[in-house]
């Protein structure tokens, strides 16, 4: 499976990584992303399988990178992580 992580933290972004290489050795990361627009930027070249992203990060979040590449027909199972207990 190739995976993209888009998170804003970077030690969460190493932990994610190093999880995921625990798990399953048939797991590949194929790009990590510091917030959704370059995170869009890597699904549109990539075309990863999965998207593990945050939803609150600087630029644009990641509901916002979803919604876009959702619009422009591409279909990626994701993962959305979050700390906030609370959204508007």
């Amino acid at each position: 499976m190739r995976i993209l992580i888009v998170e804003d933290e970077i030690r969460i972004r190493e932990g994610i990584r190093k999880l995921l290489s625990k798990l399953d050795p048939g797991y590949e990361i194929v790009g990590e992303a510091n917030d959704g627009l370059e995170g869009l930027d890597l699904c549109r070249q990539l075309e990863p399988d999965l998207i593990i992203t945050d939803v609150q990060m600087p630029g644009m979040n990641g509901l916002k990178m979803l919604e876009t590449l959702h619009d422009e027909g591409r279909m990626v199972k994701t993962i959305v992580l979050s700390a906030y207990s609370e959204f508007e």
